[in-house]
């Protein structure tokens, strides 16, 4: 029998929606999709007796994302970035302009990091999950992904230089 939770405490599946969904739109910077990555992973997770565990959570939402961006892929279709315009009632509209560009330019130069690089690292420093729980996403051992990961920062480091021009 299961222990009842705590009154106002989120529940094991609120939690596992809630990171599943970072994850996605960190990966995507799609809100939408997220929302919709995060409803469909719990959906496969918890049907069928699947392990309810975040590794396999994100392993899910990660094929998901693959998916998406593949069928984007053969559409080409061009998002529409209205977070890009800045808003002229904010105290410093050109303040939030600035800070927008940075956050576009660094999207865009982490993007040119080889997915699986990129996915490890959003992983372990926006999820917070070890090695191990990284290597069970990917199917492979906590050393490869010790390696991936260095790999990961050094080429992220090279790309997010101040001056430095993204391939």
């Amino acid at each position: 029998m299961a222990a009842p939770e705590e009154p106002g405490a989120p529940s094991v599946e609120a939690d596992l929606r809630r990171r599943v969904r970072g994850f996605v739109l960190r990966l995507t910077g799609d809100a939408d999709f997220a929302e919709d990555a995060a409803q469909e992973t719990l959906v496969r997770v918890l049907a069928g007796g699947a392990p309810r565990d975040l590794p396999f959570a994100l392993r899910v939402a990660l094929n998901l994302v693959r998916s998406e961006f593949r069928r984007v892929r053969r559409r080409r279709a061009a998002p529409t970035e209205i977070d890009r315009v800045a808003d002229p009632r904010g105290a410093e509209p050109a303040e939030a302009l600035v800070a927008a560009e940075d956050r576009s330019r660094f999207w865009e130069r982490f993007g040119h990091l080889p997915e699986k690089e990129r996915t490890a690292l959003v992983l372990r420093f926006a999820e917070g999950l070890s090695c191990a729980e990284i290597a069970r996403v990917f199917g492979m051992t906590p050393n490869a992904v010790s390696c991936l990961l260095h790999r990961g920062k050094e080429r992220a480091r090279a790309l997010l230089a101040p001056g430095s021009v993204a391939p």
